[in-house]
């Protein structure tokens, strides 16, 4: 396959462990973009790359668990609760050949 062929992309994949855990991924480059990079501009796109993905899931497992309230707790219960009796009724017309 041609590196110029429409489509194509080189994939510089990072694999490594951080303080959060593994971290897995890809960068995809066009030929042209890649041929242009430094090793420099490749490390910080990686590093970058990481440390937002650190960031995030960091943000994520800090953010406060927010429990439903009772309230809350009960719409859902009638929406599920008409939703099931809808499922019943279409199920028997269903069944009685209607």
């Amino acid at each position: 396959m041609r590196l110029d062929t429409p489509g194509v992309q080189i994939q510089v994949r990072i694999d490594g462990d951080t303080p959060i855990g593994r971290f897995n991924d890809c960068l995809y480059f066009a030929p042209a973009e890649f041929s242009r990079l430094t090793q420099a501009q490749l490390d910080v796109a990686i590093v970058s790359r990481v440390g937002n993905w650190v960031a995030r899931v960091t943000a994520q497992s800090n953010a406060p668990v927010m429990e439903p309230t009772l309230q809350e707790l009960d719409i859902e219960a009638s929406r599920l609760e008409q939703e099931a009796s809808e499922a019943r009724e279409k199920w028997r017309r269903k069944a009685s050949g209607q």
